[in-house]
């Protein structure tokens, strides 16, 4: 359950695919301004489409990937972002 716009917005490195369930943390959202974070579960069904959505859109690494790694996974998720953002 998340808001049309934060679904719009949704960015690689506010996505954590760790684990069975991922969780998208939106840098923006309606009750920031209130000093309050947002944590959207992102269950099977979700992941699949947006697996589909991201499938050959996603510019391949330089280096081996590893997706435990934070540092690699905002890299990855920036250059999307450069590649696939207006």
């Amino acid at each position: 359950g998340c808001r049309p716009g934060e679904a719009c917005r949704l960015t690689l490195a506010e996505l954590d695919r760790a684990g069975g369930v991922w969780t998208y943390r939106p840098d923006h959202h309606k009750t920031r301004h209130h000093g309050k974070g947002r944590t959207i579960a992102v269950g099977p069904k979700a992941q699949e489409a947006l697996t589909r959505f991201l499938a050959g859109r996603v510019p391949a690494p330089a280096v081996k990937f590893d997706p435990a790694d934070p540092d690699q996974r905002k890299s990855v998720a920036a250059e999307y972002d450069r590649a696939h953002r207006p």
